[in-house]
C-alpha cells in the first residue's frame, strides 16, 4: 500500500505479525540471482506480564520487538507491516478511461471524500488498476487489448485507505523499535505475494512457527510482507 522514504530496494527485508501471544518475524533476503529469496522465522512467546500491556496498546512494547530481533539474530532493520482491518477502508471506483495520472489522482481523491469516515486529506490511500498487469507502460500488451481498454466506457479502480494519523504512530513506534518502516499494505495483498511466490517456489513454502498458534493465512501474511520489501 505505501513504500515510505524507500530510495532503493533493500536486500534484507523484515515481515512482522504479533498476537496475544507474543511476536512472530520473517526474514527476506534476496539472492545474487534476484528471482529467488531466503526466508527465515521466528516466533518470540510473551510471558503472561509482558502480554497484559501490549492487549491495551495499538502496537507491543518497543523494547519486546527490540529484543525479539535480537533473539532472532535477524539484520534486518527495513519493515513493512499489515494494516488492521479496523483501520482498513477498501472501496471500488469506476474512472474515465484514459486519465493522465495527475487527473486519476483528482477523480480517486474526489470519489473517497463522501465515502469516507474521515476527512480525505486526513487520510493516506493507494489504488490498483484492475487491468493494470496490461495498463503499465513496461507491458502494455497488444494493440489491439490496449485499443478495447481506451474504448471501455468506464475503468475499474481498488482503493486502499487508512488514517493518517495512525500511520504515523506506526511510524514511531517502528523507530522507537530501531526499525525503518517502509511498507505498509492490506494483509490480503502480502498473502497473495506470498502464495505467488510458493507456486514459483514451493521449496520455500514455511514450516508452522512452533507454539505461535499462527493460522496458514497469518503466516502467509508474514512472509509477504517480508517478501514486499526485497522484491515489492
Amino acid at each position: 500500500m505505501k513504500c515510505l522514504h524507500l530510495s532503493r530496494t533493500p536486500r534484507r527485508g523484515l515481515g512482522l505479525l504479533w498476537t496475544d501471544q507474543g511476536l512472530a518475524l520473517s526474514q527476506s533476503q534476496s539472492t545474487p540471482n534476484q528471482s529467488r529469496t531466503q526466508q527465515a522465522w521466528h516466533w518470540q512467546a510473551l510471558g503472561e506480564r509482558e502480554r497484559r500491556p501490549s492487549l491495551r496498546e495499538s502496537w507491543p512494547d518497543p523494547l519486546q520487538l527490540r529484543a525479539a530481533r535480537l533473539r532472532s539474530g535477524f539484520q534486518a532493520q527495513a519493515l513493512a507491516m499489515a494494516v488492521p482491518e479496523a483501520q482498513l477502508k477498501r472501496f471500488s471506483l469506476q474512472l474515465e478511461p484514459g486519465l493522465a495520472p495527475k487527473q486519476m489522482h483528482a477523480q480517486i481523491q474526489a470519489q473517497l471524500g463522501p465515502l469516507l469516515p474521515w476527512p480525505v486529506a486526513e487520510v493516506v490511500w493507494d489504488f490498483q488498476l484492475a487491468n493494470e498487469e496490461v495498463a503499465h507502460p513496461a507491458n502494455r500488451g497488444p494493440a489491439w487489448l490496449q485499443a478495447a481498454l481506451q474504448a471501455q466506457p468506464q475503468q475499474a479502480v481498488e482503493v486502499v485507505a487508512t488514517p493518517r494519523a495512525w500511520v504515523s504512530a506506526c511510524e514511531q513506534w517502528c523507530r522507537a523499535a530501531g526499525l525503518h518502516l517502509v511498507r505498509l499494505e492490506p494483509p490480503w495483498q502480502a498473502d497473495s505475494r506470498w502464495q505467488s511466490h510458493c507456486a514459483q517456489h514451493a521449496e520455500q513454502a514455511p514450516l508452522p512457527l512452533p507454539s505461535s498458534g499462527l493460522s496458514a493465512h497469518q503466516q502467509a501474511v508474514l512472509g509477504g510482507l517480508a517478501l514486499g520489501v526485497v522484491m515489492p
